[in-house]
């Protein structure tokens, strides 16, 4: 008999613990209801300002940029690119092809140079240059 009051005891406790484990893991706050009294019991924070989307005076508009075309080595022309009397771009090779051979004639490296001072001027930033536009100025022939 004493052994069954024993067993009831020890069955009674386990299910006491559980029991309470259980309902403290229910009444326990998760982060959703902690976020909703926080958001009940603080003050609203005013609309922050969102970023300026205005359009931006062009900083190349009226720079002084000067193309000077080069010619390295027997691999061809190349051009350099001068902003506000500094070297801006230096461009041995003809840009967005493979390899490294040089423009056939100043005049398309003068041409080319051109183009990309006036993707600057744009604010086309950078003012790389892709085959189609070298292709539509007529210097990868």
């Amino acid at each position: 008999m004493k052994t069954n009051y024993i067993n009831t005891l020890k069955q009674l406790a386990i299910t006491g613990m559980f029991l309470s484990i259980l309902i403290s893991a229910c009444t326990s706050s998760s982060p959703k209801a902690e976020n909703k009294t926080d958001l009940a019991t603080t003050e609203t924070k005013p609309l922050e300002a969102k970023p300026d989307t205005t359009p931006k005076a062009n900083p190349y508009l009226n720079a002084k940029i000067e193309v000077k075309t080069f010619k390295p080595d027997s691999l061809g022309w190349g051009y350099d690119v001068y902003m506000e009397g500094k070297l801006y771009i230096h461009q041995p090779h003809i840009p967005a092809i493979n390899g490294n051979r040089g423009f056939r004639t100043a005049d398309d490296a003068k041409k080319t140079g051109e183009f990309a001072a006036a993707k600057i001027r744009n604010n086309i930033m950078p003012p790389s240059l892709s085959i189609m536009e070298l292709d539509s100025l007529g210097v990868t022939k």
